[in-house]
């Protein structure tokens, strides 16, 4: 069974409404937000904590952040503030040693959604309504980031035979391009990627 979250409020929702989106499961066990979600519930169940927000401070004592009225009166946050979570994502990203992991943010989480619905082929009726923009909004498009010219290129899956070019006194037979044999073609000339 897949998880559906209730949303009370959020930037897509300032007069809190109130949303339901559905979460479906992940097909890697690690990386499942259903998984996650519901063994993170288990932990902060465990610790006697059944109310509150899901993501929570923890201290350098490995404490999580509880909800205590008399510290919360005090302005002390028991859930992650916004920046806490874009470090979080920083941080992962760093540990992934992804290319570029300082660029990396919270934010972006939200255009990688989008971004993987829409390779997977999903309609973008579908990408508006699980991302809660606006029916119609061309918000979402600007979320959608484009692709990798050589990971999402067609041609780099069919390995197609093409003839790239034909100079005299060459051969004409057409060869199989793939990375390592592709020609950038300049006005003025060309160099082998």
């Amino acid at each position: 069974m897949s998880m559906e979250v209730y949303i009370p409020l959020s930037k897509t929702d300032p007069d809190a409404h109130g949303e339901t989106v559905a979460i479906p499961y992940g097909s890697h066990p690690g990386t499942c937000p259903v998984r996650v979600t519901r063994a993170l519930l288990a932990e902060l169940n465990d610790r006697g904590i059944t109310r509150g927000p899901l993501l929570r401070r923890i201290d350098r004592h490995g404490g999580i952040g509880h909800h205590d009225h008399a510290a919360a009166g005090r302005g002390h946050r028991i859930g992650l503030s916004p920046q806490a979570i874009n470090l979080i994502v920083k941080h992962a990203a760093l540990a992934a040693a992804l290319e570029r992991a300082e660029a990396y943010t919270a934010h972006g989480l939200r255009a990688g959604g989008a971004t993987s619905a829409a390779k997977a082929g999903a309609p973008m009726s579908a990408i508006t309504r699980q991302g809660r923009w606006a029916d119609g909004s061309p918000v979402v498009a600007g979320y959608i980031r484009q692709p990798d010219k050589w990971n999402d290129n067609p041609h780099a899956r069919h390995r197609p035979v093409a003839l790239v070019a034909h100079r005299p006194g060459q051969s004409v037979a057409p060869k199989s391009l793939g990375r390592s044999s592709a020609t950038r073609w300049k006005l003025g000339g060309f160099r082998t990627m």
